[in-house]
């Protein structure tokens, strides 16, 4: 019993790694002037021979898909070479996203769309916008119009404004109704009924940076405080939340804590951020002559003031870029790998990889000092080679 037992951990064992591999994740490796595939540990998986890979995109299964150039032909793959969309001059460049539907083509400055790969809008449109019911409003100049989930175009591009109906009489209706408002003259269009496989809802646009919260009005304690350290200090600021007294004098910043005011920060900055948390602790971003650091509330250095700047930055995520000499790196709060080294001439955060709920595993597209592209990871891994 027991050697079945063991054969049968076994066998599910190795099929757990099989299944493991099929879904690695993999990423452009650039090799000299060819382009391949690697894992996230820079080891190649797909030997470099295209020209270029022009962008990629991996979904939550890490399957992942490859616009690549070769012979001035463009093609789409997948993470086994598997042909996806055969090579073709037809489109100056090609958009994957990790929709299994749809992809974004261009031709002379026009965009259109690929449904599962097959021709479905055409290269005629200035602007294209998902909307409900499976359908498309595609724009020209300043005018819209309506292709369908059948990739018909039921509205002409001939209309100020189209939009689905939000009339209680029409909702009943058993087509789909669209509203469109023209420069003298508004009409109603009808499709039939699509349940489409993804969200109804616009294109989402990458996500708003969260302001900051308004403050609740100073308790009578941080009144009485205020009015004692103001005879101290030019300016006084309470982060009430994170239990923080930031305090001017003589044009020269420091932080308190609160209540008990000790000292975290001298008075000797020329400027301090409080920029969020790393393992529960407070962090800041410090500039003293000239020189920013990042440290922690217990004045634990995580960077040290010796960089020429670190400036805030958001794209598909916060991070931090850090400038040294004229070369860029980047700083991630809440992550298990240390800051990229600042040796870029250009770094730019790219879509992530989700992992899973709770983490995406971050990509920074690089420009080296001698002018050559590449993908640097989170984990500081950079998959490129000469």
């Amino acid at each position: 019993m027991k050697n079945l037992l063991f054969i049968f951990l076994l066998i599910n064992a190795s099929l757990f790694s099989q299944n493991k591999k099929k879904h690695e994740i993999l990423l452009p490796y650039r090799n000299g002037n060819l382009w391949g595939l690697c894992d996230t540990l820079g080891v190649v998986k797909v030997k470099p021979t295209f020209e270029k890979i022009e962008n990629f995109a991996i979904n939550k299964k890490f399957y992942g898909k490859y616009v690549v150039r070769k012979n001035n032909k463009i093609s789409v793959i997948d993470q086994y070479k598997k042909i996806l969309l055969n090579e073709t001059e037809d489109y100056d460049s090609i958009f994957v996203t990790d929709s299994n539907r749809e992809t974004t083509i261009f031709k002379n400055g026009k965009m259109g769309m690929l449904m599962n790969f097959k021709p479905f809008i055409p290269t005629e449109y200035d602007r294209i916008n998902k909307k409900a019911n499976g359908s498309y409003v595609v724009k020209i100049d300043e005018l819209e119009g309506l292709i369908n989930s059948k990739g018909q175009l039921i509205i002409p591009v001939e209309y100020k404004y189209v939009s689905r109906s939000y009339d209680k009489e029409d909702e009943k209706n058993k087509q789909f109704v669209w509203e469109a408002e023209g420069v003298f003259v508004n009409k109603k269009f009808y499709d039939d009924i699509y349940i489409p496989e993804a969200s109804e809802e616009d294109i989402l646009e990458p996500p708003a940076l969260i302001g900051v919260q308004e403050a609740r009005p100073p308790s009578d304690k941080i009144k009485e405080a205020k009015k004692r350290l103001l005879e101290k200090y030019d300016n006084v600021s309470f982060y009430e939340n994170e239990n923080l007294i930031f305090v001017d004098k003589d044009k020269k910043k420091g932080v308190l804590s609160y209540p008990d005011e000790t000292v975290i920060f001298d008075i000797e900055y020329d400027d301090i951020d409080f920029i969020g948390h790393e393992k529960e602790s407070a962090v800041f971003l410090l500039r003293k002559n000239g020189k920013s650091g990042i440290l922690l509330k217990n004045k634990k250095i995580i960077l040290p003031l010796e960089y020429d700047d670190i400036t805030y930055e958001y794209d598909y995520g916060r991070y931090y870029v850090l400038k040294k000499n004229s070369k860029k790196g980047v700083f991630l709060l809440n992550t298990i790998y240390k800051p990229i080294q600042a040796k870029y001439k250009t770094i730019k955060q790219i879509p992530p990889i989700p992992v899973n709920e709770n983490w995406q595993f971050g990509l920074f597209e690089t420009e080296t000092i001698d002018g050559k592209k590449g993908i640097v990871g989170e984990n500081g891994v950079e998959f490129f080679k000469n």
